[in-house]
């Protein structure tokens, strides 16, 4: 097998230096690299279940839905275009301040289908509960029908990719991800879905 340039270059500095990094290193720097980059593009990127090869199926009863914007076949303008949802999640305690994400997201300039926001009943491997405060609450209450606030069983950091595809059926949907700790300029929805668009066979991120 062909083994690519960086490869070769790293395994020839080794021989030439006589020592360095054995092939099995090499190997197993190559696999962290390649999964670190991976769980980056989830955690703050464009994806799409269709992409991922996922059918989200998940059993209803692990999600309690406060408030629900609903689903349509076509996007909110009903005109032919792909649904998009937002997904973030957040934890008890923490809600209040993620009112600013949810602010920004609610303005964005491109019409979203949906807005979730998953907030674990407890995290376990955090030892956080899922006791919501007084200042979560009124948070979730301004919100409440413009996002979905759901309660699914805590999965990581991919809960909140995990958690919408639960929620969307349509394999077309697309699902952007967002962390709860960030204010998103009000075009960057827009700016994914149309790169998303111009190059469909790649995946799209955003830089704040």
């Amino acid at each position: 097998m062909t083994m690519p340039t960086w490869y070769t270059s790293v395994e020839g500095n080794a021989r030439r230096r006589g020592g360095g990094p054995s092939r099995r290193v090499v190997e197993l720097l190559a696999a962290v690299l390649f999964v670190v980059l991976v769980a980056g593009a989830w955690s703050a990127g464009l994806l799409s279940s269709s992409r991922i090869g996922i059918t989200p199926d998940g059993p209803d009863a692990d999600v309690d839905t406060v408030a629900d914007a609903g689903r349509a076949t076509d996007g909110a303008d009903g005109a032919g275009r792909p649904r998009v949802v937002v997904s973030m999640s957040t934890f008890a305690g923490r809600v209040q301040d993620a009112n600013a994400t949810i602010a920004s997201l609610v303005d964005q300039d491109y019409p979203l289908d949906a807005i979730y926001l998953h907030v674990p009943p407890a995290i376990e491997r955090l030892n956080i509960s899922g006791t919501l405060t007084e200042s979560d609450s009124a948070v979730l209450k301004f919100w409440d029908g413009r996002v979905s606030v759901r309660r699914p069983v805590d999965l990581g950091p991919t809960t909140k990719l995990i958690g919408a595809l639960y929620a969307e059926r349509d394999p077309n949907t697309i699902v952007i991800t967002v962390d709860d700790d960030v204010v998103y300029r009000p075009d960057m929805v827009r700016g994914l879905v149309e790169s998303m668009t111009a190059r469909p066979k790649m995946l799209s991120t955003y830089g704040c």
